[in-house]
């Protein structure tokens, strides 16, 4: 009798623990607002579409803890906007706007970025359409 009770007493004991634990953990979505983009999902494919159907798409690279932006038709684009989340922890996120006055080629120094695994997205406005790229990358 005492080691049913005992096994209970134990038992109780592991699942409270296991309850404190997973409570205690820090679930961070891929976006602070996860939900109400999942709701400009259309409008987000409608702006991949776009992109699509140009000839030429920005170029993406890495070098020496740069991320640098060749794109041909910046001097076009009205406005831009280029972020790099970082999927398993959204404190590490970042933004940067394009300057279409600074020419084709943008730079953008990474060199304090904790490595690992980023999405870049970059949105920009031409000729009055919304365009979208994202790409997946490594530091």
């Amino acid at each position: 009798m005492k080691y049913i009770v005992f096994s209970f007493v134990a038992f109780a004991l592991f699942i409270g623990t296991l309850v404190t634990i997973c409570v205690k953990q820090n679930i961070s979505l891929v976006s602070a607002t996860y939900y109400e983009d999942d709701l400009q999902y259309e409008k987000k494919q409608t702006r991949r579409q776009n992109a699509d159907q140009l000839e030429v798409l920005p170029a993406v690279s890495l070098a020496d803890h740069q991320l640098n932006i060749i794109y041909e038709q910046m001097p076009s684009v009205e406005s831009g906007l280029i972020k790099l989340t970082r999927p398993s922890d959204s404190d590490l996120d970042q933004a940067f706007v394009f300057d279409k006055q600074l020419g084709t080629h943008h730079s953008f120094n990474l060199a304090h970025t904790k490595k690992g695994l980023y999405r870049i997205s970059i949105s920009w406005k031409m000729s009055d359409k919304e365009y979208l790229v994202e790409k997946t990358i490594v530091l």
